[in-house]
């Protein structure tokens, strides 16, 4: 199978689809929404989600996860990198050395 964007849809088959359209009745309320697409952009979906054997709107709903998904891990990332771009203060940096003579001398041999 294959993946759309880097993402596998978990929706594959026959029954997966009436398994989808339970899920969206039982699940979360759902939206409508109408978006204008290229035309060129909306038959490469289209063809996708025959080739899937998905309905169209589900292949929006996992693209938008997969970016959704990146977005976040991006976001969190720039936290993360912000984090440790601080210099720790001098008391920090003082316990950071100790820790790191007492790890080498707790791991000293074992390499």
């Amino acid at each position: 199978m294959q993946a759309l964007g880097g993402f596998v849809p978990s929706y594959t088959g026959r029954g997966d689809i009436q398994r989808y359209a339970s899920d969206m009745k039982q699940g979360m309320p759902s939206v409508k929404t109408a978006i204008s697409l290229q035309r060129q952009l909306f038959q490469q979906v289209d063809k996708i989600a025959r080739e899937q054997k998905l309905p169209r709107s589900r292949v929006f709903v996992l693209a938008l996860e997969a970016y959704v998904d990146r977005y976040q891990n991006q976001v969190l990332l720039n936290k993360l990198n912000g984090a440790y771009a601080e210099k720790p203060e001098v008391v920090d940096q003082k316990r950071i050395k100790a820790g790191r003579r007492t790890h080498r001398r707790i791991v000293e041999g074992e390499w």
